[in-house]
């Protein structure tokens, strides 16, 4: 895996970050961002279908629980209660079963990639690679 701390001191605060015209600035975009640094193909879709559209040759997806929580560099994704029905999705950067830091695009919307925390309202799981 790429160095999580190199990437977010790379792309903090870089506006429209992305690599397709239809995810410049999107929450995705910064995800699909993640995935080229690390060499995996592209995860299509809005942020709450990113689980439902995984290669599992490829990718991990573990459903959110409440005694679960994911490791630095996951793929977290919400549920359609986000991003206007679209969910969203961020990189974990750290994460307990309360909480977790995350680098997000686009929340709030038009927001460059910031360093962010939640809780776990909304939360479906996140994805994993090797």
């Amino acid at each position: 895996m790429v160095d999580l701390l190199a990437f977010v001191q790379e792309y903090l605060g870089l506006p429209n970050t992305g690599d397709t015209a239809g995810n410049l600035g999107q929450c995705v975009g910064l995800v699909e961002k993640w995935l080229d640094a690390n060499s995996l193909p592209h995860i299509w879709g809005n942020a709450k279908d990113l689980p439902d559209n995984i290669d599992p040759n490829v990718f991990k997806y573990t459903p959110n629980t409440p005694t679960n929580y994911p490791q630095p560099g996951a793929i977290v994704c919400w549920d359609d209660s986000w991003g206007a029905g679209f969910g969203h999705t961020a990189i974990v950067l750290a994460a307990r079963v309360m909480f977790l830091a995350v680098f997000e695009q686009n929340n709030p919307t038009g927001s460059p990639p910031i360093v962010a925390t939640h809780g776990y309202d909304g939360v479906l799981g996140w994805i994993t690679f090797s």
